[in-house]
């Protein structure tokens, strides 16, 4: 009997899923060694007229355990500026990395989480932005990444992992994580916003942009308020 939470038959939800006109791809699907049967290390990449990108997402998706009361959740490294052919496409335009990541969300399950690599070398300095963020103390929200996390449902809790586990547990990562409810999550959503309000009232233009653009997104419930809901309705 197969199960409902088989990790290979949740990955393969993500098969021919659309980010405009691109059509998203599985590359390659296995079971690690000396990992979870849960565990599958699996790449991403992208199809257009029948040609493919480099990748845009890889590592690893363990379905969860509920035995031992384990959630869902992804632990990837995010290249969101790829070649097709000769031509490159920055998934920040048109907002497809947000598409992206809420493509992925929907098979985390409430509870779960999202893990993805601030240190990587895909897209360096890119990346290492976030980072610098996250260990000055920056509201995760604000960051590249920790913002990807909140529009697609999975900031109801971050986790910064700059250091893991000593450094054997792989690169420095931000973790966003699904809200066990939609109570929970739309009471998330006050609480950011009120930070955010704050955040508008200091000095800083960059950041007080950012969070201008994020609190018009809570107010007219694109991508943010409709994903959350989403996210407990599968």
């Amino acid at each position: 009997m197969i199960s409902k939470k088989d990790p290979e038959i949740l990955l393969k939800k993500i098969e021919g899923e659309k980010l405009d006109k691109y059509i998203i791809t599985v590359d390659k699907i296995f079971k690690p060694k000396f990992r979870e049967k849960e565990c599958r290390y699996f790449k991403l990449c992208l199809k257009h007229n029948k040609l493919k990108s480099e990748t845009i997402i890889e590592g690893l998706f363990n379905s969860g355990r509920e035995s031992i009361n384990v959630k869902s959740y992804f632990d990837i490294e995010f290249n969101p500026i790829i070649n097709l052919s000769n031509k490159k496409i920055d998934l920040r335009n048109n907002d497809l990395d947000k598409k992206l990541f809420l493509i992925l969300s929907k098979i985390v399950e409430p509870g779960g989480k999202i893990i993805v690599a601030v240190a990587t070398l895909y897209n360096y300095n890119l990346h290492n932005e976030t980072f610098t963020e996250l260990d000055r103390g920056i509201m995760a929200e604000l960051t590249y990444i920790g913002k990807l996390l909140f529009y697609c449902g999975c900031g109801y809790r971050y986790k910064n992992w700059l250091i893991r586990e000593g450094g054997n547990e792989g690169p420095p990562a931000l973790q966003g994580e699904k809200a066990l409810d939609k109570e929970k999550a739309l009471s998330n959503i006050l609480i950011v916003k009120k930070k955010l309000n704050h955040i508008i009232k200091e000095n800083n233009v960059k950041y007080k942009k950012i969070a201008q653009e994020i609190l018009m997104d809570i107010k007219t419930g694109e991508l943010i308020i409709e994903n959350y809901k989403k996210g407990f309705t599968s």
